[in-house]
């Protein structure tokens, strides 16, 4: 493992940069990506990088776009296109200036991250390999009358394999399906188990998507889900005879479907 503490700024088109870096393409590239109001360096994103260079041995790129995501959330929205096609064109730079391949590429992108993930993915032509959505945000792009066209939002053709992960239906997450594999934690919705009823403490719903796939990375019980039709059926034990698949890093990519699974209500959130 090379510089898991240092950081190093990246730029578009920056050769000298690039070569500088420690980035190596002969690795696996994991990128992340903030959502409406953050940062890069909030601590959940300083926590999912620890864990991959902990674990793997993979490069870790975050895309920290803070002043665009701190736009009122309307204009915040509209900059996730903005940004995902930036994005897009800083990976064809990768792939230009190194052998770096997209189908070795894994975006994981947090609520307005998820489509700004989408964006790359589709300007890329979907030859992303994966592109994880953790809690993508729903408000104006899912209303009572359906989910916006999706050209405007993350969709399973923005990558090889979309796998979502949904914390927090219908309030600030989607509750509608978007990749090929969609996992619903504790029916998908808010409040997650010890996130609270109270409206201004939503986010600590949206926010257990991350820390799922956080957790997911190392842990030695794995969050264990099956293909279900609805919350209600898993609960009754309708799908237990469907087999166990994995929610998170290690999730196949061969899944199709909705599943669902339940958590404990701190961490380790995984249930042994």
């Amino acid at each position: 493992m090379e510089n898991p503490f240092d950081e190093e700024q990246l730029f578009l088109n920056d050769t000298e940069t690039l070569y500088a870096s420690h980035f190596n393409e002969s690795r696996p590239t994991k990128f992340i990506i903030h959502g409406f109001s953050d940062t890069g360096n909030e601590a959940w994103v300083r926590g999912l990088i620890d864990a991959y260079l902990l674990h793997e041995d993979v490069n870790v790129i975050v895309v920290g776009w803070g002043a665009l995501a701190a736009e009122v959330y309307p204009l915040a929205v509209n900059n996730t296109r903005r940004v995902g096609n930036f994005l897009g064109d800083f990976l064809e730079f990768l792939s230009r200036e190194s052998s770096l391949e997209f189908k070795d590429v894994h975006i994981s992108g947090h609520s307005l991250g998820s489509h700004v993930a989408g964006f790359a993915g589709a300007y890329l032509d979907g030859r992303i390999g994966r592109i994880t959505g953790l809690d993508p945000a729903s408000p104006l792009l899912e209303t009572v009358f359906g989910i916006v066209d999706p050209e405007r939002r993350l969709d399973p053709t923005d990558a090889q394999f979309v796998d979502v992960i949904h914390t927090s239906g219908p309030a600030f997450g989607f509750l509608a399906p978007l990749g090929h594999a969609d996992f619903y934690p504790n029916s998908g919705k808010f409040p997650q188990p010890g996130c609270s009823f109270i409206p201004t403490t939503i986010y600590c719903s949206h926010s257990r998507a991350h820390q799922y796939m956080t957790e997911s990375i190392g842990s030695t019980a794995g969050f264990k889900a099956r293909n279900c039709e609805s919350w209600e059926k898993y609960e009754e034990g309708r799908c237990d005879y469907n087999p166990v698949v994995l929610m998170g890093e290690y999730a196949s990519t061969s899944l199709r479907g909705k599943f669902y699974l339940a958590t404990n209500d701190a961490s380790p959130f995984a249930i042994q």
